[in-house]
């Protein structure tokens, strides 16, 4: 909008006798937001006192429905303007709430990296039924990478895999699939560049390879590749992208996140067959539904009435790790 202006003509004790408009105020465009007020002020009650980040999108068009970073601070103190006493509190707070954890800080994504990992081992040859005997660890050189069970699972396919969040079953996994082939799988999901949403703040994240650590003049070490493959080690990326990435999982496209209502929807389909993605699908409904790490949101869910017809509620998710033993140890 534009400021107008106006000019008042007083007398000796200060009252108005004439009052001249010289331009004329212009009010500017609404800005109508994708935003789900309700469900905004739900996230941010159940993230206040804690510290993270939440983000609910519509993975169909990219509308972001609430995002959401805690701890934060008091909007209105800021207004109508910001006092040193205010910025110091704020710029001087130990849990730095003017970080912005939704889309500009980076955190290794741990095992919700896992099915692509899953979508990489399909590529490269290895039919989801095979089994793989988890004994608790997976041993590599000098490092051993534990599972959460540390007895171990078993025998494991693919589905069970994603179901239990198996480290050793997709460590071995990784090692049929090689560096290249998890780097690019995980670029066909966004990682590692910034989302394009419409709003200053968008990290890009890391995801590392050979190539980038022989361009760095470092080595690359097979233990990378393990981490990698269960979300950890150099792996880097912003709950933003890992909304975008579980939408893609979840619809087979593509969108860029936006929270302005008039930024043109952004959709393209993602280069993984659809076949691919049906074999994921299923392991991450078993976690949800079958007992798995993320079983608890199965929670509540039950049939609904549609018409005369009755319909199940599905759900399927993946939990970053159901024990802190999903951490690797090293040994010299």
């Amino acid at each position: 909008g534009v400021s107008g202006e106006r000019r008042l003509v007083v007398d000796a004790r200060g009252f108005v006798v004439r009052e001249d408009e010289l331009k004329a105020s212009r009010p500017g465009p609404d800005l109508k937001l994708t935003i789900d007020a309700p469900l905004q002020i739900f996230v941010e009650r159940v993230l206040r006192g804690e510290k993270g980040a939440c983000v609910i999108m519509n993975p169909r068009s990219g509308a972001v429905l609430a995002m959401a970073s805690a701890p934060s601070y008091n909007l209105n103190s800021f207004v109508p303007f910001l006092s040193n006493e205010v910025y110091h509190s704020v710029t001087n707070n130990p849990d730095m709430p003017l970080l912005n954890r939704a889309s500009g800080c980076l955190y290794p994504p741990g095992s919700i990296f896992k099915p692509i990992t899953a979508v990489a081992a399909i590529e490269c040859g290895i039919d989801p039924a095979e089994t793989h005997y988890c004994y608790g660890s997976y041993e590599l050189g000098t490092m051993t990478l534990r599972c959460a069970r540390r007895w171990g699972h078993g025998e494991l396919n693919l589905y069970q895999a994603l179901r239990d969040s198996c480290n050793p079953y997709f460590a071995a996994a990784a090692m049929k699939i090689g560096t290249n082939l998890l780097s690019r799988t995980a670029r066909k999901f966004g990682l590692g560049r910034r989302t394009g949403i419409d709003f200053p703040v968008d990290a890009a994240g890391n995801v590392p390879d050979g190539q980038v650590n022989e361009a760095r003049n470092e080595r690359w070490y097979a233990g990378e590749l393990l981490l990698t493959a269960i979300g950890q080690g150099k792996l880097l990326v912003t709950p933003l992208q890992m909304a975008v990435y579980a939408g893609a999982l979840g619809t087979g496209v593509l969108c860029t996140p936006r929270i302005n209502v008039s930024t043109p929807v952004s959709v393209r389909e993602l280069d993984v067959p659809k076949s691919h993605l049906e074999h994921i699908q299923k392991g991450l409904r078993l976690v949800v539904l079958q007992r798995g790490t993320g079983s608890k949101a199965n929670d509540g869910l039950n049939a609904f009435v549609i018409g005369k017809k009755w319909a199940l509620v599905t759900a399927a998710g993946k939990t970053p790790g159901s024990s802190p033993t999903h951490a690797p140890t090293r040994r010299r």
